[in-house]
């Protein structure tokens, strides 16, 4: 019975996965045909003329940390010069060199302070300039490719990390968002970090009992900083939750086996409560003042009403709460909660419309392009270099991006029968951060945060395709 209920949640997971988010990156079907084809042909020839390539397997980190590190170093030192930071970005930057956090953005915004005050610290030791943040992001993506590479290796095989991380490293928009000062490097670091470790726990049964209680430990603290990046830690709490219990249904596990997962999730969530609340007044501090805890009926008052995506108009309406309850964030939430839900139940309400939720899905995972137009807005009157990004960059990303999402939609046809739970857990991580993406507001380079996690699953797909294919045409 339990095997016929995992074998239906598998499905159901599956198919939610194939709707939201995959199909919406495969909105130009004879571009994600023709990779398909490309791909098959290309696998055909290689087995046919017996070419191989055969790199040992002990070089694969230290191939991914020279080319990922080479390719961002030299990226930052040719387009530094070219480069001024815009909009929140160039905020961060100047935070970082002054640490004045005086302005009432960041009484309400304390996402964007750690990672300035990280930047102070290193600005202290190798100088203050753009040029030592764009490094420090070369370094910081160094780090994220390995992590890709270690959970692959870990949810399947190294191959499959190598694979993944070199997918990542070569993303055309990856390369030139290092030129931009943003906390989402490190949020994804710590994602990353997290579900590394809890992967790690439940493949290897070799661990100490000391050992699994501090990588818990780990895990649910890193989880709680990463909220001062990009939260999608709830999310990933959820996931870890679903996978403990499909691990039971899939392999009958004991009364004791559930007892010891209920604890893990309990030390988890009880770390990731305490370092945030932590964190979060050691901001105070910071910024002089106490910080907001819940801004989330702000976004929501943007993502449900309208179109869904940034506008200034209705930030202000909640700014202008926050100044009528002299920032108690607990009464302007409810009064903006109790304005949504009435917004909601209306007929004319934008949520109600028809096409409201497509329109976001399509602004958030129809194609890959706002990283870069942010690296084209910070070029400022260099013409030729943004005409050429423009004009050929977008484009090859573009077809890269959906070249992704289409071997992201052949693994998910392909893990019902593989039935592999690493795999499934970051299907699940993906698809509960592109609901929560869903009903904020829609900017299409949020979904960043979740690349890395596309990348080993396109990885997995294009891995049994060629298996696939081999044993198709007996090669």
């Amino acid at each position: 019975m339990k095997d016929k209920i995992f074998n239906i949640l598998l499905i159901v997971f599956s198919l939610l996965f194939l709707i939201y988010p995959a199909s919406y990156g495969m909105i130009d079907l004879k571009i994600s045909f023709l990779f398909i084809a490309v791909i098959v042909s290309i696998f055909y020839f290689l087995k046919k003329i017996r070419f191989k390539i055969n790199i040992n397997e002990k070089y694969y980190p230290y191939i991914i940390i020279c080319l990922c590190f080479i390719t961002r170093v030299i990226i930052v030192l040719i387009f530094n010069s070219y480069i001024s930071q815009v909009s929140n970005f160039r905020d961060a930057l100047n935070a970082a060199q002054t640490l004045n956090f005086s302005s009432k953005f960041y009484k309400i915004f304390s996402h964007w302070t750690l990672y300035p005050f990280i930047l102070h610290c290193i600005f202290k030791i190798f100088g203050t300039s753009q040029l030592v943040a764009l490094l420090t992001n070369s370094v910081i993506l160094t780090i994220n490719s390995f992590l890709i590479y270690k959970i692959g290796s870990v949810v399947a095989n190294k191959k499959l990390g190598f694979i993944s991380s070199i997918i990542y490293i070569i993303w055309p928009a990856n390369i030139l968002y290092t030129l931009i000062v943003n906390p989402e490097n490190l949020g994804i670091s710590l994602l990353l970090f997290s579900t590394y470790l809890f992967l790690r726990l439940e493949y290897n049964t070799d661990l100490s009992q000391k050992r699994k209680i501090l990588d818990l430990v780990i895990i649910g603290t890193f989880l709680g900083l990463s909220v001062f990046f990009k939260n999608f830690a709830p999310v990933l709490i959820i996931a870890f939750i679903i996978y403990y219990f499909l691990f039971v249904l899939k392999n009958n596990g004991s009364r004791k086996f559930l007892i010891s997962k209920v604890v893990s999730i309990i030390i988890i969530f009880v770390m990731f409560t305490l370092s945030k609340q932590i964190m979060f007044l050691a901001i105070d501090n910071l910024v002089g003042t106490k910080v907001a805890r819940n801004i989330v009926p702000g976004f929501l008052n943007i993502g449900l009403r309208g179109d869904g995506t940034l506008s200034e108009n209705r930030w202000v309406v909640y700014e202008e709460l926050l100044n009528k309850y002299d920032y108690d964030f607990k009464l302007a939430n409810k009064e903006m909660t109790n304005s949504l839900i009435e917004d909601i139940k209306n007929n004319d309400s934008a949520v109600r419309k028809k096409g409201f939720f497509e329109n976001k899905a399509n602004i958030l995972f129809g194609g890959d392009y706002t990283r870069i137009d942010y690296v084209i807005l910070s070029l400022g009157n260099h013409t030729y270099i943004k005409s050429l990004l423009s004009k050929y960059i977008i484009p090859l990303n573009n077809i890269f991006y959906i070249g992704v999402i289409t071997f992201m939609a052949i693994e998910a046809l392909f893990l019902m029968k593989q039935k592999n739970l690493g795999l499934i857990l970051l299907e699940i991580i993906i698809h509960g951060c592109a609901l929560m993406l869903i009903i904020v507001e829609a900017q299409n380079r949020y979904m960043y945060s979740i690349q890395p996690f596309m990348c080993i699953l396109a990885s997995n797909g294009i891995i049994t395709l060629k298996k696939e294919v081999c044993e198709k045409f007996s090669i």
